[in-house]
């Protein structure tokens, strides 16, 4: 199925929420999706079984003993050979009352992997962007003992879709410790805001890939 930005083809995962006002959901939370290229387009998509969490929120107006009714109304896309889209009326009824008992151990274990999937913060990187008519440029500056082999071997997941053109080169330089990472342009999207998204590195030779989240201050040019 896709990610949150699909690429140059592609839905992702909606969700419409029926919720008692005691009750607020966030925003869908993605794993880290892998890039696929055929016949010229590039889409970002997540192999596989896949749980998709969401933050939920309550108030203090909840009753115990009674039950939290949680509907909603899912949409999404899956794509092998072909794609065929599909959807869901979904239904769960919570009872409110003091915690007692914790889930079981199957169930703490997929969503300790849910949460594992998922891009992380990390101050220590510092990311910066800069976008043009023609071309936009991720600055990233690795923590003390990430190299110049490491950075370079980044992949970058633009949270944006239409800002840049998937399918074409992805150049690389390196100075003072720093990688810039250029991207040509669409004229899909207007670049407005920080630049948010993904950055991987790692995945190779048996090593667990490592996601960041981006969020890069923007500088025009």
């Amino acid at each position: 199925t896709y990610w949150s930005n699909p690429g140059d083809a592609g839905v992702p995962l909606k969700v419409r929420w029926e919720l008692p006002e005691e009750c607020e959901a966030g925003a869908v939370q993605f794993p880290v999706p892998q890039r696929h290229a055929d016949d010229g387009l590039v889409s970002f998509g997540i192999k596989g079984e896949t749980l998709f969490l969401v933050p939920f929120t309550t108030t203090t107006g909840l009753v115990a003993g009674a039950d939290l009714h949680v509907k909603a109304a899912a949409l999404w896309l899956i794509c092998n050979d072909s794609c065929q889209p599909r959807d869901a009326m979904l239904n769960l009824a919570v009872p409110v009352r003091a915690l007692t008992e914790v889930a079981d151990a199957s169930t703490l274990a997929a969503f300790a992997e849910a949460r594992a999937r998922l891009p992380r913060v990390d101050t220590n990187w510092i990311f910066r962007a800069e976008i043009s008519d023609d071309a936009l440029r991720l600055h990233v500056t690795p923590p003390a003992g990430v190299g110049e082999a490491q950075v370079k071997g980044g992949t970058f997941f633009p949270g944006q879709r239409g800002l840049v053109a998937l399918g074409d080169a992805v150049g690389w330089a390196w100075a003072d410790g720093t990688g810039v990472m250029s991207f040509v342009r669409a004229e899909v999207a207007a670049a407005e805001g920080p630049l948010r998204g993904v950055f991987v590195i790692g995945g190779a030779a048996g090593a667990a890939p490592d996601a960041l989240v981006v969020e890069a201050a923007r500088v025009a040019r």
